[in-house]
């Protein structure tokens, strides 16, 4: 049936029509003003050339979440909030604190690259990504760049990069508390301060949150009861300008989180139950005395201890330590007579990485070299980026191997007819495998990826309507086997071994923007990822979408603004030949400044109360409430 696409396409096209019907019915006519006149203001993205460029300036495919709309959003936890884009999926297997997977341009889950406030986030052994135990309210700002930016952002950045930009980074002389509660016995309180302190800015930020949840699993076997999740965490940051150039960072962070889940492999009417602790410390320089010399320093150590509990007996623990380090400087050149501008872009990157799984050691440390060129005349802009990476595994079961591989980027962009711009890219990537699939087969060689953009935008009186046709193939993809294909001794019952081909082509859509009436965000993702298992036939990518989208919009009504977001999403397989059906979903909230320091959210999730699923055999949430209040302050000098 083709229905999930048609109101997909549906939505599509209205969005397209509303670009030109939406200014008519929106225009003042007693104005004599033109309103391509009006100032456009759009947020700026560093994250997709190291520099701060307006949104619709930026060659790549870049998606800014603000500060109002991350205050205003339906969004209960920070994966929600992230896959309100286009290009991005979230699969949940369990309930809240469960294993979260992250599919970007329908890449596997490890395929992108997390960043917080530009520092790469420690995953685990598997190279898993796992998103930090921070609060919607301590994020600022989420930059989300999608497709190939492996020969920016280095190995495993194939789907994408997401940096959150957290308020600790970015609080000046001022302060926050925020106190929630809701459905499930849900709670959660998150603070925040900085003040100027004798030539230092000390900001300090935490939150703590608890729900009971609920029982995800849906399969008899398993017990009945709530699934909950608890979750802490801290984060302390000082700065000082050393100079008029120069300035110094030191901070650190310490999270927290414990969870209940199902399992109907091991004791299914048992209790199981997971502890995590996350620590970070970091230290950061940024010098910049000449257009030649924009230089940042960043350093940075963490550690992570993961114990799983069944039957309140510990079973198993993870323990993991990363060291980060990153050089890079940016050089300007610019000739105001010609309206030319340049920058290169020179950076050194390295990080090592060990696990103790119940004993069992692995290393993976990463070496690398980067330097790019962006360049912008008139109507016309330049990006090329070129990579070096060399990745070492090695493990105590005596596997060991060193790969290096070369990625490299090419886009160019042309604004045309005022108010159009058209952008093509072209791009390598690789992942590289972790050393535990490596020791179970020694034969695995790194996925090679190779991917293209087209992308068409129009950009007038703050509306920006943009059509993005991507394509990826990926050579040697890993796919995990049975046992028959590994090597003598694996005891897990099977291993990653390297496949023929996958791949992915699809389109999105994207249009914002507001009228006198209404803002509005339409979102849209048609896509076909696919495994090619030597030469056979081709399979849907398990937990992946071949349609999705959200539409959210929203009111200003006296001193309240509220709003809503329709979501859909389209089939999916999952393991074991099963599947999620289609479904719908519409969530809504009404806000208010109820004085200049003091601010009110309600949020409403699944208020249709729509049965459905993002892995097969789990639950999500019934319909919910969340109440949120908060108070802003500037903080006494």
């Amino acid at each position: 049936m083709r229905k999930p696409h048609l109101i997909l396409t549906t939505l599509s096209l209205c969005a397209a029509s509303a670009s030109f019907i939406v200014p008519a019915l929106a225009q003042d006519t007693t104005n004599t003003q033109n309103t391509s006149e009006r100032p456009i203001v759009y947020p700026s993205a560093s994250i997709a050339n190291y520099q701060a460029t307006p949104l619709n300036d930026v060659l790549l495919s870049v998606d800014v979440i603000e500060a109002e709309e991350i205050e205003q959003s339906t969004a209960t936890t920070v994966s929600d909030l992230i896959s309100q884009k286009t290009g991005i999926e979230v699969s949940r297997t369990g309930g809240p604190g469960s294993v979260t997977s992250h599919f970007l341009r329908g890449q596997e889950s490890k395929n992108f690259v997390l960043l917080v406030d530009g520092a790469r986030v420690h995953g685990d052994s598997s190279s898993n990504v796992i998103l930090p135990e921070l609060s919607i309210s301590q994020i600022e700002k989420i930059e989300v760049l999608k497709g190939n930016a492996s020969a920016l952002y280095g190995e495993a950045a194939i789907g994408g990069v997401i940096n959150i930009i957290t308020k600790s980074a970015s609080l000046r002389d001022s302060g926050f508390v925020s106190a929630s509660y809701g459905s499930y016995n849900s709670q959660d309180i998150s603070a925040g301060i900085s003040k100027y302190v004798g030539g230092f800015n000390v900001s300090f930020t935490a939150s703590k949150a608890q729900t009971d949840g609920y029982d995800v699993q849906t399969a008899p076997a398993t017990n009945s009861d709530k699934d909950g999740h608890n979750k802490a965490n801290y984060d302390f940051t000082v700065e000082r300008r050393l100079s008029p150039d120069a300035k110094l960072a030191f901070g650190l962070y310490n999270g927290e989180s414990e969870a209940d889940y199902d399992n109907a492999y091991t004791s299914a009417k048992g209790t199981h139950e997971y502890e995590i602790e996350n620590k970070k410390q970091f230290i950061r320089y940024e010098l910049k005395n000449s257009e030649l010399v924009n230089l940042r320093f960043d350093y940075s150590q963490s550690e992570r201890d993961r114990k799983e509990i069944i039957d309140r007996v510990q079973t198993s623990e993870q323990k993991g330590k990363r060291k980060d380090a990153k050089l890079l400087n940016i050089s300007k050149f610019g000739n105001a007579n010609s309206n030319v501008d340049h920058s290169l872009t020179q950076g050194l990157e390295v990080s090592s990485s060990d696990y103790d799984t119940n004993g069992n050691k692995t290393d993976r440390d990463t070496n690398a070299v980067f330097v790019g060129y962006l360049g912008e005349k008139d109507a016309h802009s330049v990006q090329t980026n070129l990579r070096h990476d060399e990745v070492s595994l090695k493990t105590t079961a005596g596997a060991s191997a060193d790969m290096k591989e070369t990625s490299y980027l090419v886009g160019y962009g042309y604004k045309f007819a005022d108010f159009y711009k058209i952008a093509v890219s072209h791009s390598t990537g690789f992942r590289a495998p972790d050393a535990s699939s490596y020791a179970a087969n020694i034969n695995l060689k790194p996925e090679t990826h190779t991917s293209n953009e087209l992308s068409l935008q129009h950009d007038k009186d703050g509306r920006l309507l943009r059509f993005t046709l991507f394509s990826t193939n990926t050579d040697n993809a890993f796919k995990y086997v049975t046992a028959s294909d590994c090597m003598p001794g694996n005891g897990f019952g099977g291993c990653t071994k390297n496949i023929g081909k996958a791949e992915n082509q699809g389109l999105e859509i994207s249009y914002s923007g507001k009228t006198d009436i209404v803002n509005y965000d339409l979102d849209v993702t048609f896509q076909d990822p696919k495994d090619k298992d030597d030469g056979s036939d081709s399979t849907q990518k398990l937990k992946r979408a071949k349609a999705y989208g959200k539409l959210n919009l929203s009111r200003q009504l006296g001193d309240y603004q509220i709003g809503g977001v329709l979501t859909y999403s389209g089939r999916k397989l999952d393991f074991g030949g099963t599947g999620t059906a289609s479904f719908t979903r519409i969530d809504g909230y009404i806000s208010r400044q109820l004085t200049d320091s003091v601010s009110m959210n309600l949020k409403a999730e699944n208020i249709t109360n729509s049965e459905y699923e993002t892995t097969a055999g789990y639950r999500t949430p019934e319909r919910s409430l969340f109440l949120t209040l908060k108070y802003d302050f500037v903080s006494a000098l």
